[in-house]
């Protein structure tokens, strides 16, 4: 009867085991895989048109952000001169359907931002007059991401094909500093925690650069 009774609770942890077993095959598996270039399309926020204009004084940068099917604008003023941290500045933006203005205060920042703006054509010059301090300046922004750019699209492409393993993608930005660049963001885990890095792709010839990484 000892040895039958050994063989019952052999036999029931048994079942038990096998069940658990059964369960866990049965449960679905976390995906590994890195996600595709049009999934990343309709998550990563990506600069799809960039102007840019400037004179001695200020500089202005309009940019159109994608994600998915939502767009927002940014216009970006950056003061190159130093002076009085008081008092404000206006800014005249003409557009299409009338002049929008505003004011802002002049900080010790040199980056003032506009939102939510209109959209531009690509061919478009975008006229933005500065008044501060009994001066102004007038800048014409252009857009800088021309015809022989290659598309965000693309330079994701080839930045997944060098980087197989990166997946935590943040954003895509474009430059025409020091020649005209894609810009891929994201962050590189080491397991104690991370870095944020950007990757500058040639947005002429597509090829990939270095990594530049901060923690």
């Amino acid at each position: 009867m000892e040895v039958k009774g050994l063989w019952m609770k052999y036999m029931f942890f048994a079942l038990v085991l096998s069940l658990n077993m059964l369960t866990r095959d049965a449960l679905p598996l976390k995906s590994t895989r890195s996600p595709n270039v049009h999934e990343l399309m309709q998550s990563v926020p990506m600069c799809t048109m960039y102007f840019k204009g400037s004179d001695q004084h200020w500089k202005g940068e309009y940019q159109v952000i994608n994600q998915g099917k939502h767009k927002r604008t940014q216009l970006h003023l950056y003061r190159m001169f130093k002076g009085s941290n008081t008092g404000t500045f206006k800014y005249i933006i003409e557009t299409p359907k009338g002049p929008i203005m505003g004011e802002k205060a002049l900080t010790e920042g040199n980056k003032y931002t506009v939102e939510e703006l209109l959209f531009f054509e690509k061919d478009t010059a975008i006229k933005v007059v500065i008044e501060w301090e009994h001066k102004r300046s007038t800048l014409i922004l252009t857009n800088r991401i021309t015809d022989d750019v290659i598309l965000p699209e693309k330079a994701l492409q080839n930045f997944m094909d060098a980087f197989e393993n990166i997946k935590d993608i943040s954003k895509i930005d474009f430059s025409d500093f020091r020649g005209k660049k894609w810009y891929v963001s994201y962050w590189e885990s080491n397991g104690l925690g991370g870095s944020s890095c950007t990757v500058p792709i040639d947005a002429l010839t597509g090829e990939v650069g270095h990594p530049m990484c901060t923690q």
